[in-house]
C-alpha cells in the first residue's frame, strides 16, 4: 500500500457518445493518469458495481448505490 508522491497509474474508461443523426451510441475510450491511491479507489468502486450485477442481495445493492 505504499506509493511515492507523483507516482501515476493509467486508468482507461469509456464514455458513450451519441452518433450524429442516429439514435445509437458509440463508446469512446479515454485515458487518464491518476495518483495510485485514487486508482485503487476507482478499482474498488468498479468491483462493487460488478459484484452487484451478479448478486441481488440488499447489502450488495446498497453498496453499489454508494459506489
Amino acid at each position: 500500500m505504499r506509493w511515492e508522491a507523483g507516482e501515476l497509474h493509467l486508468v482507461r474508461y469509456t464514455i458513450l457518445r451519441k452518433k450524429l443523426g442516429k439514435s445509437s451510441y458509440q463508446p469512446h475510450w479515454t485515458e487518464r493518469r491518476v495518483p495510485l491511491p485514487y486508482a485503487r479507489l476507482i478499482l474498488q468502486f468498479h468491483y462493487e458495481v460488478v459484484h452487484a450485477t451478479k448478486h441481488d442481495g440488499h447489502e450488495v445493492v446498497c453498496r453499489e448505490g454508494y459506489a
